[in-house]
């Protein structure tokens, strides 16, 4: 069986709840995962660091199309 994983980010825990809830009331994941995690990148030659939710969608390929846009 072939599952498709997704990785996206929020900035805050609300909206990676919502957006988790969404996709499971659509029937779009069959699992969300958050986890809280600190990015470092470079935005306009600084060296940043922003406090996000990482959220791991696990779903079916087959649905791609639908997530992914």
């Amino acid at each position: 069986m072939e599952i498709l994983i997704i990785l996206t980010t929020e900035s805050t825990k609300t909206k990676a709840l919502k957006l988790a809830k969404l996709l499971i009331k659509r029937k779009l994941a069959a699992c969300v995962s958050i986890k809280k995690i600190l990015s470092i990148y470079e935005w306009e030659d600084q060296i940043e660091k922003t406090k996000e939710y990482e959220i791991t969608i696990k779903s079916k390929p087959e649905l791609k199309d639908d997530l992914i846009i």
